[in-house]
């Protein structure tokens, strides 16, 4: 049978073990996920999560810090995945070149170029353009090598009764090619390090998807051979088989750049020349060799022991990344639901605004018997308000107390807020506004104490016709001769006194009768 091709970029498709939405040329692919585990409902809501959360991440340019702590899960995944479909994948050399060229651009960028995950409490800028192309070049090749090597067994499309009208069927028996393994395909296990001249090598993550490691050369010196391991996810515990092609009398030693781990030694002679030895990285970074005839029902046991948590540390991470992902959706949704509910609230309360607002204009001054706040009103203390809450209120202001050329000015505090009057302790009077009475020339312009003049006379000379004459605020606190003791009289006024008490009430400061009460200014 011959299937035509079809052009599907409108449709969605489900091939093998991945979704691809959107045409899988496009320089954008939309979204493309593997399933690792399943491909149930809840697998399928955690993947649109994932897609919603690359979206919020790209929109604006900005990574913040929690996004931080997402996007690494994700990369965190991909990196678990990288070796996996690597040894699934069919042994298509170019598909695998482009998606392993692929890899190593993502990881470049987010690492090397970014350095995004060096401080992850700071919100980070990135060239959107640049950072969605860096995720779909990666995406698209994936998809691209797995449709490769899934297309044999694993081709299928939804359940679509108008596609059969699209498919020409050609039933002419089709002969399948002879399997021609090239070379490169058989070596694609085995990487050969040349150590000569060498101190150290540092193996890769890209390098460590290869099973077989050679080391090869003339030493010169004591080598050192350190072994991929990532201790935050545990990639890079496998397996290993080691075989020495080295000449030289120095020692080799493989391990991983864990510090206090165990790692293993071989001093290279002309009798270890092709000989080697089996070495299983552990998830703690430990390096163990097995030489001779080990049983190979061990081998497996490691091998398994291995797998299994490999597989529990995989599932253990999908968990906790769908849980932070439902965390956040249920974070964001309890904001939305409060701002929802702000809102509701200001409109229950639009009646209360109306009613403020018709009961006298703005700068109107009130006064209450309680100083807790009042809606629509502020204590009139000479404190600062917030513009921006007050728009009509500080309009009004400017116009009325913010010029500084003029009595009422009042001013802004050091922050640059403007503040409101002060009317504690003081009383209100009505401007004189030409009445000639001796009031403030402006609305809140502040006046001082003042009493009007108190007047009254004394005698200060002796005289038998006024000896001792004192009236009105003045007093007399002494008598008796003021010449001497030559006078007539020993009743003259001599010490004088001022009292104002004996004419009118005194305080400490000028008041009229009044009740104490607070002031408040209406400002909407």
């Amino acid at each position: 049978m011959n299937l035509q091709s079809n052009d599907k970029s409108h449709e969605a498709l489900t091939v093998g073990s991945l979704k691809v939405l959107g045409n899988i040329d496009s320089g954008i692919i939309n979204s493309i996920h593997t399933h690792l585990q399943s491909s149930d409902a809840a697998q399928s809501k955690i993947i649109a999560d994932i897609e919603k959360l690359h979206e919020n991440i790209s929109a604006d340019g900005v990574i913040t810090a929690n996004e931080k702590q997402i996007l690494k899960k994700e990369v965190s995944i991909i990196e678990t995945e990288y070796p996996i479909i690597l040894q699934k994948a069919k042994k298509i050399e170019s598909e695998i070149n482009a998606y392993k060229a692929a890899f190593k651009a993502l990881r470049d960028y987010l690492f090397v170029e970014l350095k995004i995950f060096d401080e992850m409490s700071e919100a980070l800028e990135v060239d959107r353009e640049a950072f969605n192309k860096k995720f779909a070049d990666y995406y698209k090749s994936r998809a691209v090598l797995q449709v490769a090597s899934d297309a044999e067994n694993n081709l299928s499309f939804p359940p679509d009764t108008d596609l059969l009208g699209l498919i020409n069927f050609d039933e002419t028996p089709q002969a399948l090619p002879a399997p021609d393994p090239s070379f490169t395909a058989w070596q694609s296990k085995i990487i050969e390090y040349d150590c000569t001249n060498r101190a150290e090598i540092k193996m890769t993550f890209e390098e460590a998807v290869n099973n077989v490691i050679i080391l090869s050369g003339e030493l010169k010196n004591d080598f050192k051979l350190k072994l991929f391991f990532n201790k935050q996810n545990g990639n890079g515990a496998k397996q290993y088989l080691i075989v020495y092609k080295l000449t030289g009398n120095f020692n080799v030693t493989i391990g991983t750049e864990e510090a206090g781990t165990n790692k293993i030694s071989q001093n290279i002679n002309t009798e270890t020349y092709g000989l080697g030895c089996y070495a299983v990285v552990d998830f703690r970074g430990n390096v163990w060799a097995f030489e001779g005839n080990i049983k190979q029902s061990l081998i497996d046991e490691i091998l398994q022991n291995t797998e299994n948590t490999l597989n529990n540390t995989a599932l253990q991470t999908i968990t906790n990344f769908q849980n932070e992902v439902n965390s956040f959706f249920i974070t964001e949704k309890n904001k939305m639901l409060l701002f929802i509910q702000e809102k509701t609230n200001e409109l229950e309360n639009a009646h209360k605004d109306r009613l403020i607002k018709e009961s006298g204009p703005i700068g109107e001054i009130r006064y209450f018997t309680g100083k807790k706040f009042v809606y629509g009103y502020l204590y009139a203390n000479g404190y600062s308000f917030i513009p921006e809450l007050y728009p009509e209120f500080y309009q009004f202001w400017l116009e009325n107390f913010g010029n500084k050329n003029k009595k009422n000015y009042l001013g802004y505090d050091a922050f640059g807020y403007p503040k409101l009057p002060d009317l504690r302790g003081v009383a209100l009077r009505a401007v004189d506004d030409g009445s000639g009475r001796g009031g403030a020339d402006l609305a809140l312009e502040y006046q001082g104490d003042a009493i009007r003049n108190i007047k009254g006379r004394v005698g200060v000379q002796g005289n038998d016709g006024y000896p001792n004459v004192t009236t009105g605020v003045f007093q007399t606190l002494d008598t008796g001769y003021i010449d001497s003791g030559t006078s007539q009289s020993s009743s003259y006024l001599r010490l004088l006194g001022f009292n104002a008490s004996k004419v009118v009430p005194t305080a400490e400061d000028n008041r009229a009768k009044s009740y104490g009460v607070y002031p408040f200014i209406k400002v909407i």
